[in-house]
């Protein structure tokens, strides 16, 4: 799946479509992530990608304005899930998981842990970015 990231030379600190906050590369990543400052995104930072087993690999995830995307520390992208995509969600809040159920068969699900202080914001960024493309409100699950 390719997605793009748009140039956000014309944008304000917002979003117009969402009116969602654009985020900055933290200094800490910004050398593998230098290519990233310039796209429209509304979040970084790290997340763990919970495998069938549970076992948990340490990833960079990035709230794009149409994908999440997940990559290893040296910016690699792994995986790219476009919202317009999703057939639901289902959220674990005591241990901020959000799992991604993809509405193709063909795609495999994805289970990522975020950290407490950013888990809201990025399920609602999700939320509001679904909705711009969609037209209609995310599903949501609460485990």
């Amino acid at each position: 799946t390719v997605s793009v990231l748009y140039w956000r030379e014309a944008m304000s600190d917002a979003d117009p479509r969402t009116l969602l906050p654009l985020a900055s590369v933290p200094g800490r990543l910004l050398p593998a992530f230098s290519s990233v400052q310039s796209c429209v995104f509304h979040w970084i930072g790290p997340v763990a990608k919970v495998h069938g087993t549970l076992r948990e690999v340490d990833k960079i995830g990035i709230v794009g304005d149409a994908a999440l995307y997940v990559c290893e520390a040296d910016a690699t992208i792994k995986r790219c899930v476009l919202f317009a995509d999703l057939r639901d969600v289902l959220v674990r809040r005591d241990d901020d998981m959000i799992g991604f159920r993809m509405a193709a068969k063909s795609e495999h699900d994805l289970v990522l842990r975020f950290g407490a202080k950013d888990f809201a914001f990025v399920l609602g960024a999700i939320q509001r970015i679904y909705w711009a493309h969609m037209g209609r409100e995310l599903v949501v699950t609460t485990l």
